[in-house]
């Protein structure tokens, strides 16, 4: 009640109903909001009355809202953007994998190359290419990881939530995440 969501571009423009962009946010207060110890995070977040959440999310034409992701997590790769959470999402139809993270990894030919951490069930031993063909028929190809890393677990935040900065870090240092990492590269 008296709370007003709409899915805004960078620019600040409301987008049609399907298409994805920022989730924003206005209601009473809402322009009043301010972060502790944070100066400037504000500016960043509040806009012409509207509080821009950094969710990506999609409406669908009754209004119904989806959440399709965190714009931090967004990849861009080959000019297209791919929100971590859909790769992540169709990486765990995949029955063998327990558990998945993705990030992206700069790469000079695509901008960004996607790399899927995973935690495989255990006893499992499934081939990355069978991994690979069973995201398709939830994603368009180039949204299919390049890399994959196996781990014995994804680091997690104090909330439980994946630690997508540690874990960036440590594939970017290519420090051990756990005893074990293989990385098997599709090119």
């Amino acid at each position: 009640m008296n709370v007003r969501i709409t899915i805004r571009d960078e620019n600040g423009d409301e987008m049609p109903a399907g298409e994805p962009g920022e989730i924003a946010i206005a209601a009473e207060g809402v322009s009043d909001v301010e972060y502790w110890n944070r100066p400037g995070l504000r500016e960043q977040t509040v806009r012409d009355g509207w509080f821009y959440s950094g969710d990506i999310g999609r409406m669908d034409e009754a209004g119904f809202l989806y959440i399709v992701g965190r714009s931090k997590d967004m990849i861009v790769t080959g000019g297209f953007n791919v929100y971590a959470r859909e790769v992540e999402d169709a990486l765990l139809q995949n029955y063998d994998v327990s558990d998945a993270a993705v990030v992206g990894r700069p790469d000079n030919e695509w901008g960004e190359v996607i790399v899927a951490a995973l935690v495989m069930r255990d006893g499992t031993d499934v081939p990355v290419d069978e991994i690979k063909e069973s995201c398709r028929p939830y994603m368009a190809g180039y949204k299919i990881p390049r890399e994959i890393v196996f781990v014995d677990n994804i680091p997690r935040n104090a909330s439980g939530k994946t630690d997508k900065f540690l874990l960036k870090k440590t594939l970017l240092t290519d420090q051990k995440i756990t005893d074990q990492k293989t990385i098997e590269n599709a090119g």
